[in-house]
């Protein structure tokens, strides 16, 4: 037993010069093996649910938002999130506030409006009345028709689509961009027509 036992001890250690080459490579990879085995374990997350854009604080009767192909009633304190539409009716108007910001539209009778973003949204029918809290620079609050883009830094405006889209500027200014690609700067009592 005594002979078995000194022949273990006899062996000679490994450098220290050895151990610091090699002791780092043993530690990154016993971390890539752990982590591949996480990765194989643990079940994949679930989305969390989508970001709330705006919030309704006031709805007439029967509007609606069309929602994952699907019409779902609406009424005060429904959530608006990217890729819903609201549509309103023969008198029938709703008033949406922003998240995060005192931001707010009364959007009209006969409205098509739908969220493409938490800043940039689509007028397809109608008229809304908007009230825009002053933007930060370079992250401006966007709205697009089928005839032109309205790009806002902070300003109360009305914008309708008919035949064609029109916008009057009660305060501030906005860029309203037409189809064309021709650019005006719509100021405080003007207006300006596209299509």
């Amino acid at each position: 037993l005594d002979g078995g036992l000194s022949e273990l001890m006899t062996e000679p250690l490994p450098s220290p010069r050895r151990l610091a080459l090699w002791a780092p490579m043993a530690l990154a990879a016993s971390l890539v093996i752990g982590l591949g085995i996480m990765a194989l374990v643990r079940p994949p997350s679930a989305p969390g649910p989508a970001r709330a854009l705006a919030q309704v604080t006031s709805a007439s009767p029967g509007v609606t938002i069309q929602r994952s192909g699907q019409n779902v009633p609406m009424g005060i304190g429904s959530e608006l999130t990217a890729g819903d539409v609201v549509n309103t009716g023969p008198k029938q108007s709703v008033t949406l506030k922003y998240a995060d910001t005192a931001t707010q539209l009364v959007l009209g009778e006969n409205t098509r409006f739908g969220f493409q973003g938490a800043k940039l949204s689509r007028l397809e029918a109608g008229h809304l009345q908007a009230e825009v809290t002053k933007q930060t620079p370079g992250n401006p609050f966007v709205l697009d028709t089928p005839h032109a883009k309205a790009t806002v830094v902070g300003t109360r405006f009305n914008l309708g689509v008919a035949a064609a889209s029109r916008l009057d500027v009660f305060d501030g200014i906005v860029q309203f961009l037409d189809g064309q690609g021709r650019s005006i700067q719509v100021r405080n009592g003007e207006y300006s027509v596209a299509g």
